[in-house]
């Protein structure tokens, strides 16, 4: 799968669950289904979680919506006050 990341302009948690990712990132959305990603702050890596793209619409190119079933820790504070980054993630 070819790399890619999304700075993180935002975070939801949706009534049946999942937790919503949106931000931007360049073109468009790829495309993924239970995708292993990690969430970076400040350029550190502080979780891993899997992510679908079920939220995305194709239309919004730079516009991107990730959802995860996990139990994500991060919270709106963090995006808000720090740079945060959801990208795939790499076994280095």
């Amino acid at each position: 799968m070819t790399a890619w990341e999304m700075e993180v302009g935002g975070i939801f948690r949706l009534g049946d669950g999942r937790t919503a990712f949106a931000g931007t990132g360049a073109g468009s959305t790829p495309w993924v289904r239970l995708a292993p990603c990690e969430i970076l702050v400040d350029g550190e890596a502080v979780e891993r979680v899997v992510v679908s793209t079920d939220l995305t619409d194709p239309g919004r190119e730079g516009q991107w919506a990730f959802s995860s079933m996990d139990d994500v820790k991060l919270d709106e504070a963090t995006v808000l006050e720090r740079r945060c980054v959801l990208r795939l993630a790499t076994d280095e």
